[in-house]
């Protein structure tokens, strides 16, 4: 015998009752769920779009610290290309006025950068007051007369520190000096990055236009001198000395 209609509203009214408070807590659920992942997502959204102005702000400081050092190198290289021409009657490896010269222009830069000569095969010779390491260094490549050039880092032995060689060839020849150099300590060069760049697990990477590595902060073995490898976006990509 099949209840009756009033018997099975009853049944179904106490079923609702008992299930409805599970109903609707499950609906609160799938909605607090739905929120908690609609925040996420816009938390992440966030935290990348954050994280990405970081590393502009980056690139554009370590740019223009890279443009101020270079501007400044290239005012002392101007400053010995000035001495050599109001000197013709001198000789560089001679003058010890010239090396008191150096000496300031390199205390000016907090020891970044030894400034020094070269011959006409690009490779360092000795003047009074350089260091004993700036004779016989690796050949730079001259550009025209006037012109500064940035070079690619070298290092006269394999136990000595790297050095960024950033040259001017001289207005006029002084005997077998062809150029100026700026030799950049780029260890010193690495330690002024690490105040710039996003710590513990960010990185600066600094290199020429043609791509070959000058310093990367923190320090890589085997990193110095090898070429970038262009696999990110343009935003990753270090900032390039011009």
């Amino acid at each position: 015998m099949k209840p009756s209609a009033p018997l099975r509203e009853g049944r179904l009214r106490r079923r609702l009752q008992v299930l409805g408070p599970f109903i609707v807590m499950g609906g609160l659920l799938a909605l607090l769920w739905a929120m908690v992942l609609v925040s996420a997502s816009v938390q992440q959204e966030r935290i990348a779009n954050g994280g990405l102005q970081q590393l502009r702000l980056i690139n554009n400081a370590a740019s223009q610290q890279t443009r101020g050092l270079l501007q400044g190198i290239e005012n002392n290289l101007q400053v010995l290309d000035h001495w050599v021409q109001a000197h013709p009657d001198t000789d560089p490896r001679q003058d010890a006025a010239l090396g008191e010269l150096m000496a300031r222009l390199h205390e000016g830069t907090d020891g970044l950068v030894h400034l020094g000569f070269a011959s006409t095969t690009g490779t360092g010779v000795m003047v009074p007051g350089a260091p004993p390491w700036q004779a016989g260094m690796p050949a730079v490549t001259w550009g025209d007369p006037g012109k500064t050039r940035v070079g690619e880092p070298l290092r006269g032995a394999p136990d000595q520190p790297w050095r960024w060689p950033v040259s001017r060839r001289l207005s006029r020849t002084a005997g077998d000096i062809a150029g100026a150099v700026a030799w950049v300590d780029i260890a010193k060069l690495g330690a002024l990055h690490k105040g710039l760049r996003d710590q513990p697990g960010g990185a600066i990477t600094l290199a020429t236009a043609e791509d070959v590595i000058i310093v990367r902060t923190p320090i890589v073995e085997g990193v110095i001198g090898s070429k970038l490898h262009k696999n990110g976006p343009e935003w990753l990509l270090p900032a390039s000395a011009p």
